[in-house]
């Protein structure tokens, strides 16, 4: 895997400095926390997660979903809003999907089970 935890602004830091550092989560999947500014001043507290591009060939030791992408790192969406939910959607914010055949079961551990769809 291959998140981006080697960056100088740190994680929940503010975007104006640059890309925050990411988290790898315990699930493969990486998160990014970072406060983005607003042109009134106010600024808001970011949380993304994402499947990120992976570093192996042929994506050995690397979470397997979601790998159609242009540069195979895509947007996920938590079912419950936390970090150590298994049902996943695509996209920044998308929970819609998590209650149809389109959810993605990730274990809460990467490695002990394989990801699939949700039936």
């Amino acid at each position: 895997m291959c998140c981006g935890f080697n960056r100088t602004t740190p994680f929940g830091g503010n975007h104006d400095d640059g890309h925050t550092a990411d988290q790898c989560l315990p699930n493969g999947l990486c998160m990014n926390q970072g406060l983005i500014s607003r042109d009134n001043g106010d600024s808001t507290l970011k949380l993304t997660y994402w499947r990120n591009t992976c570093t192996t060939p042929g994506r050995n030791g690397c979470l397997d979903v979601c790998t159609s992408g242009y540069d195979s790192t895509t947007n996920m969406a938590s079912y419950d809003g936390t970090l150590t939910s298994e049902t996943w959607c695509y996209g920044v914010d998308n929970t819609t999907c998590c209650n149809s055949d389109s959810a993605i079961n990730i274990p809460a551990q990467f490695g002990k089970q394989a990801a699939s769809a949700t039936t």
